[in-house]
């Protein structure tokens, strides 16, 4: 009611944030930070956070590809909520509020699905890891979240979020070395002669690396002089030499 949010007051930004976001879960919507006021300083001195479907969507015009059209996520709704800080206590209290929606508002067990409250712990992360190195998708991830936890309204995520999780593995394990050393050691599977050495520093990164195929061993066995080249000295974004080197 408006009586109790007259007395509400913060000991930080964050946990106005966070007490607007268990009342955006418990009534089915989600919100976002909105305007924010800050002074000389750059201290923040009043934040507003509203609903996210506040405002309407920005309609480009620069851009002329034919892009998929999108659903309508922004209605012009007014619902807010805005805290400002007491200069003599530090704390926050309740400047301005509107509690009302012109949108339809969701059941508790599918509001937890909304982008906004939507999160994985660390546990799940975890999880989702140890499936992806045996092979297991997505889907059936889910599906065993689901299965955990007693249905898919109360796993938190949606599939879409272990997507974009794996995705983020997959580009954390993968690398330039490790992908070069791949390639390497796959050519020299099938070149029996090929050699391949490489050395590595303290924190296990890829100090020194030298190959050298089939070909290059039996001409260098024939005429036995090498040419070598330098030409991106520690120039490149690894600031590292490499030469190469010509029988």
């Amino acid at each position: 009611s408006d009586e109790v949010v007259r007395r509400l007051d913060f000991g930080d930004l964050e946990l106005a944030y966070q007490f607007y976001c268990w009342y955006a879960k418990s009534n089915g919507f989600s919100i976002r930070k909105s305007h924010i006021v800050r002074n000389t300083c750059m201290k923040t001195l009043q934040q507003t956070f509203v609903c996210s479907c506040a405002g309407y969507r920005r309609v480009s015009t620069s851009d002329r590809r034919i892009q998929r059209e999108k659903k309508e996520s922004r209605c012009g709704c007014e619902a807010m909520f805005r805290v400002h800080v007491h200069f003599s206590t530090d704390r926050w209290y309740v400047t301005c509020w509107n509690f009302e929606h012109n949108h339809v508002l969701l059941d508790l067990k599918l509001s937890c699905l909304l982008a906004g409250h939507r999160k994985m712990s660390a546990s799940d992360i975890m999880q989702v890891e140890n499936y992806r190195k045996v092979g297991i998708r997505p889907p059936h991830m889910y599906a065993t979240f689901a299965n955990q936890c007693g249905g898919y309204e109360k796993v938190g995520f949606i599939r879409k979020d272990i997507y974009n999780e794996e995705g983020c593995m997959r580009r954390q394990h993968s690398s330039d070395a490790r992908g070069a050393l791949k390639y390497l050691y796959d050519l020299r599977k099938k070149e029996p002669m090929m050699y391949v050495s490489c050395t590595a520093d303290e924190e296990s990164r890829l100090q020194r690396l030298f190959w050298c195929d089939t070909e290059s061993q039996l001409l260098y066995e024939v005429f036995g002089d090498v040419l070598t080249f330098d030409a991106t000295y520690k120039k490149n974004k690894y600031l590292c030499p490499f030469l190469f080197s010509l029988v």
